[in-house]
């Protein structure tokens, strides 16, 4: 596996919104299978790349650039679920239940991505009792976050989700976040006039800087201090 892609695979789950991936959490030596029998394909920004309702015949791995996940309404607005990028997968889920896909997938900036096939993957499932179990733990993962999310969304206020998906979306070494506000209030499921107010108030209180389509985070500490205090 290239050094690059395997750092971005063990820590991707830092950076997506609610969206642990499952190829993460299999063992080195089957990622490394996976990947050498799968292949790349390069998309311009805002492609489509999959669509609900087909029929999920393998998954992709995220090379380079990013990918929102989420659903087209019937007035052909994307409401975004989860945003993506290098190191995430997405697609397994529907792979392993057998149903066809229930979201949307689209680049955000160009980006290469690569394709698994869902019987390569099976097929390394069927192989080793370890590499199911460590599925099975990152599927139980994913579910606890849901619900996690669910109540969050319930308890807390507008500026304190704001905070929890900014400290999810960056890492130790990926301050700087590329979204824009109406993004953000798709994630955090409240109006882009809200999302203005709390992103103004979490840089009052010194704990990020907004930029042109970028958010800083300043003090993470303290974000993490905000959202749950």
């Amino acid at each position: 596996m290239p050094n690059t892609l395997h750092s971005e695979v063990t820590k991707a789950a830092s950076r997506s919104v609610v969206a642990p991936t499952l190829f993460a959490a299999l063992p080195d030596h089957v990622r490394q299978r996976l990947i050498d029998g799968s292949r790349t394909q390069s998309f311009s920004e805002g492609q489509l790349v999959t669509l609900r309702h087909e029929q999920a015949e393998g998954f992709w791995l995220i090379e380079a650039g990013s990918v929102r996940v989420g659903q087209f309404s019937e007035d052909g607005e994307f409401d975004v679920i989860a945003q993506l990028g290098p190191g995430d997968s997405y697609g397994e889920l529907a792979v392993l239940s057998g149903r066809r896909r229930v979201v949307d997938a689209v680049t955000q900036e160009g980006a290469i991505l690569r394709w698994i096939s869902a019987a390569h993957y099976e097929h390394e499932l069927a192989a080793s009792a370890d590499t199911s179990r460590a599925l099975m733990s990152a599927l139980a993962r994913q579910l606890q976050e849901q619900l996690d999310a669910m109540v969050e969304r319930i308890r807390l206020p507008a500026a304190a989700r704001l905070a929890i998906i900014l400290l999810r979306m960056g890492s130790d070494d990926q301050s700087s976040i590329t979204i824009n506000q109406q993004e953000l209030a798709e994630l955090v499921g409240v109006t882009r006039m809200t999302i203005s107010t709390a992103l103004a108030k979490l840089q009052a209180d010194g704990l990020i800087q907004r930029g042109y389509g970028q958010i800083s985070i300043l003090d993470p500490a303290g974000l993490v201090s905000f959202a749950h205090r």
